[in-house]
């Protein structure tokens, strides 16, 4: 599995110091080389480790959390922090993808700079343009979309969808600068 290379130096002095030449050597073993008892770890080692650094009631378990968060913060999907932790399951790898403002800002920005280069184009259309010329996302349908063959139903969606998209044009003053509304300051 693939880590960070910030870490290369310290693994591989751990792996050439404490670790057997054969391929199946455990990474971590006991001092007299046997596999290591969590009870012994977490004693000897794990809470006197914790005092030393100041982090009294943070737990073994919160490095794997807090490794698999940055890994989604850094924009691993759903699957891959399945396959990164060995869970089957997505409810288990949904634990780690938290909701922070930095992302909601990101997505945010993301959302407001396509809705900006879509009406742009679309005032540069004009109010008579073509519909293969306007921006899709190139899905064949949305989640949540209606689907319909009824063409009244389909021509009243259309028409609400243009109104709303002109009054949002009309409203608007768009420009190199930034958004601005009018009466808005």
């Amino acid at each position: 599995m693939p880590f960070p290379t910030l870490l290369s130096t310290e693994v591989a002095q751990h792996l050439s110091q404490f670790v057997g030449e054969k391929d199946d050597a455990l990474v971590f073993t006991s001092p007299a080389g046997p596999p290591m008892r969590h009870s012994n770890v977490y004693r000897r080692a794990w809470l006197p480790a914790v005092r030393t650094v100041g982090l009294v009631g943070v737990h073994f378990h919160d490095l794997r959390h807090t490794g698999n968060t940055l890994t989604a913060d850094a924009g691993a999907n759903l699957r891959e922090l399945m396959e990164r932790m060995g869970h089957s399951s997505t409810r288990a790898a949904l634990v780690y993808l938290h909701s922070t403002s930095d992302r909601q800002r990101s997505i945010a920005d993301a959302v407001g700079n396509v809705a900006k280069a879509a009406l742009v184009q679309a005032k540069q259309l004009g109010p008579h343009r073509n519909r293969e010329s306007f921006p899709r996302s190139g899905a064949k349908s949305a989640p949540g979309r209606i689907r319909t063959r009824d063409p009244l139903l389909r021509r009243h969606r259309r028409s609400i969808a243009a109104r709303r998209l002109m009054s949002l044009i009309e409203l608007s003053n768009c420009t190199d600068e930034g958004w601005s509304w009018p009466g808005v300051a």
